[in-house]
């Protein structure tokens, strides 16, 4: 299982994107809720996603990219952790993406 991004450009240095899991639906099925700690400037920085059916998905906007945390709380009670680069196509990331690749551990 991994966290993944995936964005959109609504205006100039504005984008929507979404951050949600990726998995088996049998992996997706043990999972009990996902917390994401965003970057420091969000007002609400810590949330929480509990729906299985969109792969516990979360949309929000913003104007650049940063590392987000992921906190993924199985039903047998296990915490798993990653990190992940949040891309919305920035060039000048490139070598920050290829170390945070949010991978669950």
């Amino acid at each position: 299982m991994k966290v993944v991004n995936t964005y959109k450009k609504l205006r100039d240095n504005w984008y929507s994107w979404t951050v949600s899991i990726e998995g088996t639906p049998q992996e997706l099925k043990e999972i009990k809720y996902v917390t994401y700690l965003l970057h420091e400037s969000f007002p609400n920085r810590r949330i929480v996603s509990t729906s299985a059916a969109n792969n516990f998905a979360r949309t929000i906007q913003g104007w650049g990219e940063f590392l987000i945390r992921a906190e993924v709380t199985m039903k047998s009670g296990e915490v798993k952790h990653a990190e992940l680069w949040l891309d919305i196509g920035f060039e000048h990331t490139r070598e920050r993406k290829k170390n945070y690749t949010g991978d669950l551990k």
